[in-house]
């Protein structure tokens, strides 16, 4: 595994950033952390805290403006990652134009929020995952984070419950 780059994936933290540095310490080896958006400005408090570097999206808490992308495809070891909150592709109702949106950026990988509640699904090749929120999850589900193992040969999606 020593080959491969592990990244914390959390998404809703809407001002809560203790699940995440939870996380981390549940966590060794995190090379970067990526934040899905509702107080994406969260992501650099948690990098100002523990020095790893972080890509963030916004939400829709986050406002129009500011220096946060709706979405950004990331390129790790040769395998790429779509990630986007999900608000503007409609995640609440289907995955549909998430799923066109992904594959169009030639993505292996969508990462999204929004919905407070954790999911993986494939479409094809495409790995869907919503990590869930770390600090106010939904529906009756845990607080939970994703973990990706991104490697060489593939990326490895993991949902995992903080407490």
């Amino acid at each position: 595994m020593d080959d491969r780059v592990k990244v914390l994936v959390i998404s809703d933290t809407h001002g809560n950033i203790e699940g995440a540095l939870e996380a981390l310490k549940k966590e060794p080896g995190i090379s970067e952390i990526w934040h899905l958006g509702d107080h994406a400005s969260d992501a650099k408090r948690i990098s100002d805290r523990t020095g790893i570097p972080f890509i963030a999206v916004k939400g829709n808490c986050d406002g129009s403006g500011g220096i946060y992308e709706e979405s950004v495809t990331v390129s790790v070891m040769g395998r790429k990652a779509f990630l986007a909150h999900g608000h503007t592709l409609g995640v609440g109702f289907s995955l549909i134009r998430l799923q066109l949106k992904a594959e169009e950026e030639g993505a292996e990988i969508a990462l999204f929020g929004h919905t407070h509640v954790p999911d993986m699904s494939f479409q094809g090749r495409l790995i869907m995952m919503n990590p869930g929120s770390i600090s106010l999850p939904r529906m009756g589900h845990p607080t939970t984070y994703g973990i990706l193992k991104i490697g060489t040969d593939g990326i490895y999606p993991e949902i995992k419950r903080l407490r």
